[in-house]
């Protein structure tokens, strides 16, 4: 019998927003793509809106390609603001651009 090592896809902290800490509570919801939930990450008095996504689908030659496509690009760009827009309405923000990955919760904060 052999041991084969299957691959998970790396994975990396994609920001929506920056707000204040004490202003949003536990996000609940989905994340970009429907595959993970929002989180809130919390560094002292802020809270970094974020969820979990595959590096893959933004980096590399086929991510590139996939930018350019608006049946991929269009509906996560739609949730990216819905998700911004939503946490406006509990704090100010600075939003994001669509996109930003962080690759730990170390490197975020």
């Amino acid at each position: 019998m052999t041991d084969t090592a299957v691959e998970t896809p790396a994975q990396g902290f994609y920001l929506f927003c920056l707000a204040r800490s004490g202003l949003v509570p536990a996000v609940a919801g989905e994340g970009l793509d429907g595959r993970a939930p929002l989180l809130s990450q919390r560094f002292r008095d802020i809270a970094a809106v974020v969820t979990l996504v595959s590096v893959d689908d933004f980096c590399g030659a086929e991510a590139e390609s996939r930018m350019q496509d608006l049946s991929w690009i269009g509906p996560r760009a739609c949730r990216h603001e819905e998700v911004v827009e939503g946490v406006m309405g509990l704090s100010p923000v600075l939003p994001a651009p669509f996109g930003t990955l962080f690759s730990s919760a170390a490197s975020l904060e």
